[in-house]
């Protein structure tokens, strides 16, 4: 090996230990309360030093989100060109999404938001460009994707892919960013509370949601054992798993958010 590789090597392995610290700092304070000497003490370099491979503590939260995003996108591949049906896949991708919506250091759009305010940084600029081309790169595979759910007679023929796959992005982010809710309690209440939540968007028993998705186990009324029309508790009719955890309301989210692209509309299972 030659010495010019060697040295990309050490330096590779110098800023692969400097981010691990960093996101291990950024988990557990947040970015905004982390320090440089903070990242300086955990990983074992001097700010210095650290300095010499990043130009900010904003450069390297966009190289962890680079990271972070490059793993997604091969994860997103495979599951696109996975030998199965177009809601398989589609399900597949969610999973990826949800993943790495759960690991990541700060949203793609705090991101953003973070972006616009320090733009003055040209180290930072080039790492940004890298993370809108990996982005758009998973924009083509999720095309692709749609493109083959065409060809498989299960998306619309009248939905254009290139938008669609946009959609579907935000989308997705959208309703995992909503179930952020659940750290202010807003699930929990669901669940203390009974019907509170389905008064708030709208699912009372017999509701549009209850007969859309079947779950009702006493008829269209939701009357069920407990409970004549109008049904007193969510065990007669299913609701709970939908409305009052944070990961029925992701089944059902993402469902609707397939729906609008299918032939045939699907269920939630």
């Amino acid at each position: 090996m030659s010495g010019q590789k060697r040295k990309a090597r050490v330096a590779a392995l110098h800023k692969e230990n400097i981010m691990l610290s960093s996101e291990h700092l950024f988990l557990e304070k947040g970015f905004e309360f982390t320090t440089i000497q903070e990242i300086s003490k955990l990983s074992g370099y001097s700010r210095r030093t650290i300095y010499a491979y990043f130009a900010s503590k904003e450069d390297i939260l966009y190289h962890i989100t680079l990271q972070g995003l490059a793993i997604l996108q091969k994860n997103i591949l495979d599951a696109a060109e996975a030998r199965a049906s177009f809601l398989e896949k589609y399900d597949r991708v969610c999973e990826e999404i949800q993943k790495y919506h759960q690991t990541a250091v700060q949203s793609l759009s705090e991101l953003n938001a973070l972006y616009r305010q320090e733009n003055d940084d040209a180290q930072a600029l080039e790492v940004v460009n890298d993370i809108q081309y990996m982005i758009s790169g998973i924009f083509s595979i999720l095309a692709e994707m749609l493109e083959d759910g065409q060809r498989e007679k299960a998306v619309d023929p009248d939905v254009w892919p290139a938008a669609a796959a946009r959609v579907l992005w935000v989308s997705i982010f959208a309703l995992l960013d909503m179930t952020w809710l659940d750290k202010d309690g807003l699930f929990a209440a669901g669940r203390e509370s009974g019907r509170e939540i389905n008064r708030e968007i709208g699912r009372e028993s017999g509701g549009e949601i209850n007969r859309e998705i079947g779950r009702e186990s006493g008829g269209e009324n939701g009357g069920g054992n407990d409970g004549g029309a109008g049904g007193g508790n969510d065990r007669g009719n299913g609701r709970g798993a939908v409305e009052n955890n944070a990961e029925g309301f992701l089944r059902y989210g993402f469902r609707q958010v397939v729906n609008s692209l299918l032939v045939e509309r699907v269920g939630v299972s």
